[in-house]
């Protein structure tokens, strides 16, 4: 809506059998994402490898913020704009929600 590309782009597969364990995970996954200096250092993994280490010290609790994430420019960190992007498939249509929260 900005004008500018995606970043970041997250897709979440679950088994039917799994319930409302893809809602947990985006409620989860959108909380980690509000902190700028996490987004940064996730915008700046150089592999998969990398990016999914940020994943797991963010969720255990171990994440501090790289030198290059917190040297990130103030526009990304105050933008005036929109930051997050979500899209849903949902089939229970209450995924928004979530998102909104």
């Amino acid at each position: 809506m900005d004008g500018n590309p995606s970043r970041l782009f997250f897709m979440i597969a679950a088994p039917d059998s799994a319930n409302d364990e893809h809602l947990a995970i985006l409620s989860k996954l959108a909380t980690m994402i509000m902190d700028p200096d996490f987004k940064e250092a996730l915008i700046a993994a150089d592999s998969k490898d990398a990016f999914l280490k940020l994943i797991d010290a963010k969720e255990d609790g171990t994440f501090t913020a790289p030198a290059a994430a917190s040297a990130a420019p103030a526009q990304h960190q105050q933008a005036d704009h929109i930051q997050i992007l979500a899209v849903t498939a949902c089939p229970t249509g209450i995924a928004h929600t979530f998102m909104a929260a």
